[in-house]
């Protein structure tokens, strides 16, 4: 047994202060308690990218045949999106209907077109053309894209013709 007599007074003072410490040192007692909620909340942005690649037809030959070729368009769209692909009329024409490829001051009539069957004219939604609907589910996908030179056209001169078409993916 301790004999607190024999202990200087000194160390019996800290003795106390260290007891009266830790007392101090307990769980306060509150009087009440209140909560509130708060939500956390994040947007993910919509977003798609596209690109193409060029479609080389070949030689024309009136009267041979249709002239046809594919290229794809790529794309990658968020999913939850309802995108569509639209194709310009190029830099030739005014109408969806009738795309022309140049060569210098001759022309060439050609079309696109949204499947294989060649009947449905891919455009802008306008006269009578069709944009494309496509899936948005975070992959990279591709559509083709169809183009036809019809074999009726006479009086073409030799050379290389072209256009510039422009795909633009909304959604």
């Amino acid at each position: 047994m301790l004999n607190l007599q024999k202990l200087p007074a000194k160390a019996l003072f800290f003795a106390g202060l260290t007891s009266a410490g830790l007392a101090s040192l307990s769980v306060p007692a509150f009087a009440g308690s209140a909560q509130t909620q708060f939500q956390i909340s994040a947007t993910v942005a919509g977003s798609c990218s596209i690109s193409a690649t060029d479609v080389n037809l070949g030689a024309y030959v009136p009267g041979a045949s249709t002239l046809e070729g594919t290229g794809t368009i790529g794309y990658q769209c968020t999913p939850g999106l309802s995108p569509a692909i639209a194709l310009d009329n190029g830099l030739y024409s005014p109408n969806p209907n009738n795309r022309i490829l140049v060569n210098n001051s001759s022309s060439l009539s050609y079309q696109i077109y949204q499947d294989s069957g060649y009947s449905t004219v891919w455009g802008d939604g306008t006269n009578g053309s069709s944009v494309e609907s496509v899936t948005a589910d975070g992959n990279n996908d591709t559509t083709t894209v169809y183009v036809a030179v019809p074999t009726n056209i006479t009086g073409v001169v030799a050379g290389t013709y072209s256009d510039t078409v422009t795909a633009t993916i909304s959604w």
